[in-house]
Formats: structure tokens, C-alpha cells, sequence
């Protein structure tokens, strides 16, 4: 038999909705064993996904060279900015291969398109600022 528990619900042991306690209940019921509260666990999720794959899924939507963006020892592959790769050429190398690109999808050009010119000069200024937040600038 299945039972569903609902707030406010006699015989459960949880408070009704609403806030409104009764007279003789426990004002603290028991905590549901593995629980956790909802919002710690939205927070604990934002800190797994990270920024790092996301640079770096950027970089090789720019057509970046894997060999550019990790390192042999898959140990020290964790975070994008403590790789020992030099990040100065990474970015350079990243511009190279955007303005390639947005001279090949310029709407001004013969089949040029905007929303792809859209999406490239989007991704750019993502890269760019990540790379400026961490001390890596070009002039």
C-alpha cells in the first residue's frame, strides 16, 4: 500500500501547511535519513558543473587543437587554469582561428550569416573575459 505524505497530514508527524502548529505535536520532526535541504543542494551543483569545462568546450567549438588544451598525465588535467599548458598561446591561438572564422561568416560577405556571426562574436567575448578574470590579456 502506498502512502502519500503530505504536510498538515495527522498520524505523520509533519506540521500542517501554512505554518500553524498544534497543541501536543513535536515542533521538530524527525530528519528523513539522506535528506538535504533543497537550496544546499542546487549550491552543491553549481560548485560540480564549474566554469572550467566550459572554457574549455568553448575553446574547441573555436577549433582549438586538443594538444593545446591538456597535458599528458591525466592527473593534472583537473582545472583549466592550473594545467600546465601556456595559456597566453592557448588565447592567442583561440583569436588566430576567430577572426578566420568570422571573416569566412561576416554577413557582409557573399553567404555570410549573421546568427552565426552572432554566435562567434558571443563565444569570443566569453573566452576573453575568462581569460582576462584569470591575468591573461592580449594587447
Amino acid at each position: 500500500m502506498l502512502v502519500a505524505s503530505f504536510p498538515g497530514l495527522p498520524g505523520l508527524g509533519l506540521p500542517p501547511a501554512g505554518g500553524e502548529r498544534r497543541a501536543g505535536t513535536d515542533s521538530h520532526p524527525e530528519p528523513l535519513v539522506n535528506a538535504m535541504p533543497f537550496e544546499l543542494a542546487r549550491r552543491r551543483k553549481r560548485q560540480l558543473t564549474g566554469p572550467t569545462g566550459y572554457i574549455v568546450g568553448l575553446l574547441k567549438d573555436l577549433g582549438v587543437p586538443r594538444q593545446m588544451l591538456y597535458v599528458r598525465r591525466l592527473s593534472e588535467n583537473g582545472s583549466f587554469w592550473l594545467r600546465r599548458i601556456n595559456h597566453l598561446q592557448v588565447l592567442e591561438q583561440a583569436r588566430r582561428l576567430y577572426r578566420k572564422q568570422i571573416a569566412r561568416v561576416h554577413p557582409d560577405k557573399r553567404g555570410g550569416s549573421l546568427e552565426q556571426t552572432i554566435q562567434l562574436n558571443n563565444a569570443w567575448d566569453k573566452i576573453e573575459r575568462r581569460f582576462r578574470k584569470h591575468g591573461h590579456e592580449l594587447w
